[in-house]
């Protein structure tokens, strides 16, 4: 049986009943793996990256009223996870650790919950600061945003510097000033990435029809999608965690050339 924390795409295409999906560059490293949510499953060595699409920052949130002005001063206070897939709780433990704060140093143990009810609760104290791993401008934090009043921690640069090193899953960020409603100031963060991801049994020329209109075909401002807006050839590499599949390698190679 799958844990209740693996997302159903993953179910999906691990089951072979979809040929893609999009899921977190983590989450794809630990399903290849089969590591942390994904350890009952065992390993998914046909798992192979199509195309990174666009960064998920994580925003760390509290209120305006908040005295904290640094993740490293979260030892003895409430952490709340606004819930985003399997990999959320790996991820605070990542912003956690980068800032010399052991998970077990927390007042309790972090909660999970759906990014709603986690700003609620930190709107009514039950917790002093929000982890959120999101493409930004998030909308319902952004919603929230224009009604409160929040106040968005940056993460260190000694943390970021560490947890962009090498082979690391996350990117460095900066939101900029007025990404969200009362944030006069650029943030600096990390991300991590959504990518395409594929099985290696599907043909080359499927991935290489599905590049073609992902990334050249679909006018995403258009439709109304901002984060597609930020998919393109010249960032389809960065932050992947799997090998890239040969159609998606012949395509972005191509791509990108022609491109310049």
């Amino acid at each position: 049986d799958w844990s209740s924390d693996v997302c159903s795409s993953d179910l999906l295409l691990h089951d072979g009943k979809i040929t893609a999906a999009i899921v977190q560059n983590n989450e794809a490293a630990m399903a290849e793996a089969g590591t942390g949510p994904f350890e009952r499953v065992g390993t998914f060595p046909d798992l192979r990256a199509v195309a990174s699409l666009f960064p998920k920052p994580i925003h760390v949130v509290v209120m305006a009223a908040s005295p904290l002005a640094s993740v490293s001063e979260l030892a003895g206070k409430r952490l709340v996870i606004a819930d985003s897939g399997p990999a959320a709780l790996t991820e605070a433990t990542d912003v956690l650790k980068a800032h010399r704060v052991p998970l077990n140093a927390l007042a309790a143990p972090p909660e999970r919950m759906p990014i709603a009810r986690a700003l609620t609760a930190l709107e009514h104290g039950e917790f002093d600061a929000a982890l959120i791993t999101a493409a930004a401008p998030a909308s319902e934090l952004q919603d929230f945003a224009a009604g409160h009043s929040l106040r968005f921690v940056p993460l260190d640069s000694d943390a970021i510097a560490l947890m962009t090193t090498g082979a690391a899953t996350y990117l460095p960020m900066t939101l900029p000033g007025q990404t969200y409603p009362g944030q006069p100031r650029p943030i600096a963060t990390v991300a991590l990435v959504a990518q395409l991801v594929s099985l290696a049994t599907v043909p080359a020329g499927e991935i290489e029809t599905l590049l073609r209109v992902m990334l050249g075909e679909v006018d995403y401002l258009r439709h109304g999608s901002g984060v597609g807006a930020m998919v393109s050839p010249h960032s389809a590499k960065n932050g992947l965690t799997l090998p890239l599949h040969q159609g998606a390698e012949s395509f972005l190679t191509a791509a990108t050339q022609k491109g310049g």
